[in-house]
């Protein structure tokens, strides 16, 4: 899970509705993300299930032969994998490890179809609300909190007064003066899973 925290001395929080006069139209978009394969700091692989998946077989390391491999009276390609862990295994089959024991050869992919989820909360101040806008005091924190059920969140983004997303750093903000702010944010994990854009 990440947390982010900022302060801010006086906000007025707004909805699309009110203050801005934002419409569909005129919203910043979120950027633009691939989508592929992540390898975790664990070794686990892991790999956007939405992608198509092919698998070839190589004498080289480096795939310069590889031949694409067909399932048995499978014409159509590409294959899926299900969400999770997904295991592929060659039960005749053996790798030789380091110390020339012999080992299974199965091999593990995570298949990563389940974008980020995230929150951002208002705490530790005053408040008052008025229609659709929300009165907070000097003393408000502010927390964006996301997190990732497979590959993790790579980045957490957000849009202040329909500026362009950019990646979430409480250091890079300056809130120094009262005023009126429309967030929206969202986050993107490891094999490019995007969450929906929230707005506050």
């Amino acid at each position: 899970m990440k947390k982010l925290d900022l302060k801010l001395l006086l906000i007025f929080v707004t909805t699309i509705c009110a203050g801005f006069g934002q419409t569909a139209d005129s919203l910043i978009s979120p950027l633009q993300h691939d989508k592929g394969f992540y390898q975790g700091s664990d070794g686990r692989l892991y790999v956007a299930q939405s992608l198509p998946i092919y698998f070839l077989l190589s004498t080289s390391i480096q795939g310069s032969d590889a031949v694409l491999l067909k399932p048995d009276q499978i014409q159509t390609l590409p294959m899926t994998l299900s969400e999770g862990k997904n295991t592929i295994q060659n039960p005749g089959g053996s790798i030789t490890s380091s110390d020339e024991s012999k080992l299974p050869a199965v091999f593990e992919v995570w298949a990563d179809g389940s974008p980020p989820r995230i929150q951002i909360s208002f705490l530790d101040a005053a408040w008052f609300q008025s229609d659709q806008v929300v009165f907070y005091g000097s003393d408000l924190r502010i927390a964006l909190e996301s997190e990732d059920t497979f590959s993790g969140v790579r980045e957490t983004y957000l849009s202040i007064n329909s500026n362009p997303f950019v990646p979430f750093d409480s250091t890079r903000l300056d809130f120094t003066q009262d005023g009126e702010f429309f967030f929206r944010y969202y986050a993107v994990d490891h094999v490019g899973n995007v969450s929906d854009v929230f707005n506050n």
